[in-house]
C-alpha cells in the first residue's frame, strides 16, 4: 500500500483528481480520521401560521366566518341608522340613510394556533440541537481532512513545479547551445552563469 509520500516525482504528476482524493482519504484513515457524512441544511424553524378571522371596520370585535361579521355588520348598522337633512314644520322626516359597515379579512393568532406554535417550537429545538451537535462533528472532521489534503496538494502542485522548471531549464540550454555556435564548453559558461552548478547537473543527467 502506497502513500502519497512513497510517490515518485512522475507518478505525482500524473495523479488523476479521483486518485489524489483516494490518497488523503488514505492518509485520513491512517492518522485515525473518521469519515463523517454532511449532516445536511438545519431543520428549518417553525414559522407563525396566523387563522384568518374578520372584523367590522372601526370593530374590535373578531369573527370566526365572514357570514358572522356580516351579519352583526347588518344588525349594528340598522341600531345606528341616523336621519340625515332636515324636517319641515310638521316634524316630517325629508331623508333616510343607513350607514354602511365594511366587513375584512384579518391575521391573527389563536390560542390553538399559539399552542401548536409551542409545540412545534420544542420539537424543533431537539432536531436542532442533534443537527448542531453532528455539524460539529462533521467541521471538525473537515477540518483535519483539510490540512491532510492541503499536504498532498502542495505534494503533488510542487512535483508539477519542478517538472516544469527542468523542462524550461533544458529549453534555456538549447538556446545557449545556439548562441554559443554549438560550443558546448562556451554554452555551459553561460548556462552556468545564470543557473549554477546543480542546473548544469540536472540537464546533464
Amino acid at each position: 500500500m502506497k502513500r502519497y509520500t512513497d510517490l515518485d516525482q512522475a507518478e505525482l504528476i500524473k495523479l488523476s483528481d479521483d486518485e489524489i482524493e483516494t490518497y488523503i482519504s488514505l492518509e485520513c484513515a491512517l492518522e485515525g480520521v473518521p469519515l463523517v457524512p454532511h449532516p445536511g441544511d438545519a431543520p428549518e424553524r417553525p414559522k407563525l401560521s396566523p387563522s384568518t378571522f374578520y372584523q367590522i371596520e372601526g370593530c374590535d370585535l373578531v369573527f370566526r366566518t365572514r357570514e358572522d361579521a356580516e351579519d352583526a355588520a347588518g344588525k349594528a348598522a340598522e341600531i345606528e341608522r341616523h336621519y340625515y337633512g332636515g324636517y319641515n314644520d310638521g316634524g316630517v322626516v325629508l331623508s333616510l340613510k343607513t350607514k354602511t359597515l365594511i366587513v375584512s379579512s384579518v391575521q391573527l393568532l389563536s390560542e390553538s394556533d399559539r399552542e401548536s406554535l409551542d409545540e412545534d417550537l420544542a420539537v424543533w429545538g431537539d432536531k436542532h440541537k442533534a443537527w448542531e451537535k453532528d455539524y460539529k462533528e462533521w467541521s471538525n472532521y473537515q477540518t483535519k481532512r483539510k490540512s491532510i489534503k492541503n499536504d498532498v496538494n502542495a505534494a503533488v502542485s510542487d512535483a508539477k513545479r519542478q517538472d516544469l522548471q527542468r523542462k524550461q531549464i533544458g529549453e534555456n540550454w538549447k538556446t545557449y547551445l545556439s548562441l554559443a555556435g554549438g560550443d558546448e564548453t562556451l554554452a555551459k559558461t553561460f548556462f552556468v552563469k545564470a543557473y549554477g552548478e546543480e542546473a548544469l547537473e540536472e540537464i546533464s543527467q
